[in-house]
């Protein structure tokens, strides 16, 4: 039991660097600060601020190598939140980060 605390103590608390940016129609681009414990991310982006209903999309990224992602295919004038965190697989349980902070973005 405490080793598993102790392992999510190890993992980011907040991914605080959080960037976001809207440059082109519908288009929304996602970067992080790397975690270099982290195995995974997983970002959740929605129309709603509290990442309920039919507007809420998950999506996991399997390579910490990896610091920003592109969405496509967003409503335009419409504000998206997102936010994300770290996950770390040890054998073969996953611990998680706390969720970052949320941040808005206006989608052209």
């Amino acid at each position: 039991k405490n080793k598993k605390v102790l392992d999510r103590k190890l993992l980011i608390d907040n991914l605080n660097r959080l960037t976001r940016e809207s440059t082109a129609k519908k288009k929304m681009t996602v970067s992080w600060t790397r975690d270099s414990q982290a195995t995974q991310y997983i970002i959740q982006y929605s129309q709603n601020k509290n990442f309920t209903g039919k507007t809420t999309k998950t999506v996991t990224i399997s390579k910490n190598t990896i610091k920003a992602r592109t969405f496509t295919g967003l409503t335009s004038n419409k504000n998206y939140y997102v936010r994300i965190r770290s996950v770390k697989v040890v054998n073969d349980k996953k611990l998680y980060s706390s969720w970052s902070k949320t941040t808005r973005v206006k989608v052209k």
